[in-house]
């Protein structure tokens, strides 16, 4: 592949993920993961976000391709996506393992008062993983904004340690955030799809 052509497929591959699909599913993930431990049901923060995964690609095929159509990318890049891909799933079956962990801690530590602190600092531990992963959807994807998602998510986790929350918060704030960004994306695209559609009829 020429300079030129990879240059073009990595403008493809840039554009390929502002209709604010990914953003949409990632900040519903993480509401479900928040919501899961508020309520103190680390089952819901396990199972929502993994119901999730398999929606990207019928939701994509049902509401981007028809609007934006499609494109097949070389070998190299879609080896290095499934790579990454693979990376961050690692990394969300880690993030859960960990919140189980911190959820049966923090219920030690209400009989047990000198874990508390240690507990405060642990519970800030699974937004910090997750920034990881978002800092690898940015590298993955190009997309600046994936890193912006991974400071907010490193800022709330420092939060929720400074002010001794439990792990609920930086979830909720994150997800929060992450989800009304991405609804303005996706909007975005929509109405840009439609203007096209206008304009080509």
């Amino acid at each position: 592949m020429s300079d030129e052509q990879m240059r073009v497929e990595a403008q493809l591959f840039r554009s390929y993920w502002d209709d604010g699909l990914l953003d949409l599913l990632c900040g519903i993930g993480l509401l479900a993961i928040g919501l899961g431990w508020w309520f103190d049901q680390p089952v819901l923060a396990a199972v929502a976000p993994a119901l999730l995964v398999p929606l990207w690609g019928p939701l994509r095929r049902a509401v981007v391709e028809p609007r934006a159509g499609s494109v097949a990318f070389s070998q190299t890049r879609q080896t290095r996506t499934k790579m990454g891909l693979q990376t961050i799933f690692v990394l969300c079956v880690g993030t859960f393992l960990l919140g189980v962990g911190v959820f049966l801690y923090l219920q030690k530590a209400d009989s047990a008062e000198p874990l508390v602190d240690l507990a405060h600092y642990i519970a800030g531990l699974p937004a910090a993983l997750l920034a990881v992963g978002a800092m690898i959807v940015a590298q993955l994807t190009a997309t600046a904004r994936f890193r912006v998602y991974a400071l907010l998510l490193v800022v709330a986790s420092a939060v929720t340690i400074a002010m001794q929350w439990g792990p609920a918060f930086p979830m909720l704030s994150g997800g929060g955030t992450v989800t009304l960004w991405s609804l303005l994306l996706v909007v975005r695209f929509l109405r840009a799809t439609a203007d096209f559609d206008e304009r080509a009829t």
